[in-house]
């Protein structure tokens, strides 16, 4: 998070991905608008600050489009396992704490500050590198997003930049940190290595009765076997139960009707304009362009040299600035406006077109009225379903009764534990099986527990019908295990013991290569082991390469063990990085590595407090829900 923040009030384009896209209600942005009707209002609530559903819903979206285009074939359960949707919540929710406590720390970004970044960015340049006011509304239009809105983000971006400037001013590595780490990764370790297979100790006998019987006492708990239980489950699928639902006309006309002022699209108007340095020369050319000289030649001529004429199309209310926008839905069509000051000079406009506001025909948005409707349905309707399924359970109703009344999907659950062990692939991949398996390890055997929601967004209830207590097996029953497993112990109680024997011998100096061959251990010489060619891998370190790694020096002897064998390595030698390769190049990238992590740790830090100082709720029927709807 900490990366992502930084990395995106590095640039303004990251702007256009950052900021919340809340506004820009167009005809093909109907469908995000509809289908919010009748859902939750509110994904998480941050201090005293909201983050809307529709915010949350249209982050989450572009993160997932955003990956499809890079060609990653993901749909919602995916997303839900991989984590996204919280991750998505999870960044906005940090970026309200920052901006709060920007806010209350007293950081505030003037219009000025917040212009002159706005003119910096290059991607708004024409052809002759200079600010273009037609290219950057045109980049925002394709992204979808309002001048406000976008200047309106800027500053807050701006304002959390500032913080964290403030916070991560003193975040500084000590001096010596970078060099003392690159000599550290960089060092290459040579170490001869004896490897002991735990079966390469013969057992020369086969244990007595009595010592199995000792064995299996001291073990009882790696022979446990989990309780094991068996029932029948009712699903309640919230996709079939709206898919089934159709609505009748005149639903659908009380929902058009309810949200009638969501669908109508603002009045727009089409402006043309030009900017003078001063406000005098503004007036000039207002009164010459009132007087009939076109506006472009007006300002010519006033100006003393040719001033080009810019246009701004389909403006709708409230995407400009706030003295900009007055004065452009005031003025009537054809007249020259009074001079306007804006970061960007003083403006004099003329309206060259209006659009009236209209509003979206009830039959083109049919089909987003309709999920609407089952939205509504299922806020309204699916509790006093829910409330009826619990009242047919007080009544004694069967499970199967209940699920031939309502609907439900019958299935049997096989014999498992709470871990699924037992189940087939197809029951251990359903969405709803850890809620399941949750549930059904919680009630009684015989009983038909109550109706919960999975994180699926279905809804279930279930019966036990049998119950298996955790049990250890008798001796008896798995007697061959037990002497398997014993000469197994006993093997690698003689192989750790001749490792140590190994290992003290060779810390004396002595020469162990008989004592080696003899209880047959193997030996292997690593001569290229380091940090920076584990990190390359990306392959977990072994145990005994751990061991060598952070040895003392020359001539230390270490051991390690995994579940089949002993390691016991004497390091030969420890060579630094070449001096030649310790340029100043080469530490300064350590120097900016470190002291990213101690930026990033003093932002969690400080991430962590803030939470603690603004509360955070998140509403997690919202997160499954959108979760849910995005295929």
């Amino acid at each position: 998070m900490l990366q992502k923040i930084g990395k995106r009030t590095k640039t303004i384009l990251g702007t256009l991905l950052f900021v919340p896209i809340i506004g820009s209600f167009l005809i093909w942005g109907i469908s995000d608008m509809v289908k919010a009707v009748g859902v939750s209002r509110y994904a998480a609530t941050v201090g005293n600050t909201t983050i809307s559903t529709q915010e949350f819903s249209n982050a989450y979206r572009r993160q997932l489009d955003g990956m499809r285009r890079q060609g990653m074939k993901i749909d919602a359960d995916m997303a839900r396992q991989l984590g996204i949707g919280q991750q998505i919540l999870r960044n906005l929710i940090e970026r309200q704490l920052l901006l709060q406590a920007a806010h209350d720390y007293g950081i505030v970004v003037g219009d000025q500050t917040v212009a002159a970044e706005i003119q910096k960015e290059k991607s708004f340049y024409d052809d002759n590198g200079k600010f273009s006011r037609d290219k950057f509304k045109n980049l925002l239009a394709n992204a979808g997003v309002g001048e406000q809105e976008f200047v309106s983000g800027l500053r807050g971006d701006m304002s959390i930049r500032l913080l964290l400037n403030a916070l991560q001013a003193s975040a500084q590595p000590p001096a010596n940190l970078p060099r003392a780490l690159y000599t550290l990764q960089k060092s290459i370790y040579a170490a001869d290595v004896y490897t002991l297979p735990h079966d390469a100790m013969g057992v020369a006998r086969a244990p007595t009765e009595a010592e199995l019987k000792t064995f299996y006492d001291a073990h009882k708990d790696h022979y446990q076997r989990p309780e094991m239980r068996r029932g029948v489950v009712a699903v309640l699928s919230l996709k079939d139960w709206g898919e089934n639902a159709k609505p009748s006309d005149q639903d659908l006309k009380n929902i058009y009707e309810a949200h009638k002022a969501e669908f109508t699209i603002p009045e727009e108007r089409s402006v043309q304009f030009v900017a003078l340095p001063d406000e005098a020369k503004a007036h000039q050319v207002a009164e010459a362009a009132r007087g009939g000289i076109k506006l472009a030649d007006a300002a010519a001529k006033i100006n003393g040299a040719p001033v080009a004429l810019k246009t701004m199309e389909d403006v709708k209310p409230g995407t400009l600035p706030a003295d900009l926008d007055k004065t452009i839905f005031k003025l009537p069509r054809g007249e020259t406006s009074e001079p306007v000051n804006t970061a960007l000079g003083w403006y004099v406009m003329q309206i060259t077109n209006i659009r009236p506001s209209a509003t979206v025909p009830m039959a083109r948005i049919k089909d987003k009225l309709i999920e609407s409707w089952r939205q509504d349905r299922s806020s309204e309707d699916l509790p006093k379903l829910l409330n009826k399924i619990d009242d047919g359970i007080a009544g004694g109703s069967s499970l199967e009764e209940i699920a031939k009344t309502y609907h439900l999907q019958l299935r049997q659950l096989p014999l498992a534990d709470q871990q699924g062990h037992g189940l087939d692939a197809a029951t251990l991949t359903d969405k709803n099986t850890k809620e399941i398996l949750a549930a059904e390890f919680k009630q009684n055997q015989g009983e038909v527990g109550n109706v919960f929601e999975t994180s699926g967004g279905d809804y279930a209830l279930l019966r036990v019908d049998e119950v298996k207590p955790t049990a250890v097996p008798p001796l008896a029953a798995i007697h061959d295990q037990i002497v398997t497993d014993w000469k197994k112990f006993n093997q690698r109680q003689l192989a750790e013991d001749a490792a140590r024997k190994l290992a003290n011998d060779w810390r004396k100096g002595g020469n162990v290569a008989d004592e080696a061959k003899k209880i047959g251990a193997t030996m292997a010489a690593r001569n290229d082991l380091s940090r920076d060619q584990a990190q390359k891998t990306q392959k977990p370190a072994t145990g005994i390469d751990r061991a060598i790694l952070q040895a003392d020096g020359a001539g230390t002897v270490v051991t390690a063990a995994d579940a089949n064998n002993e390691y016991v390595a004497k390091i030969r030698a420890i060579a630094p990085p070449p001096a030649a390769s310790v340029t100043d190049a080469v530490l300064g990238d350590m120097r900016n590595t470190t002291s990213q992590w101690v930026k990033n740790d003093y932002t969690q830090l400080f991430l962590n407090a803030l939470e603690k100082r603004y509360s955070v709720e998140i509403n997690d029927k919202t997160v499954k829900q959108v979760e849910n709807s995005s295929n």
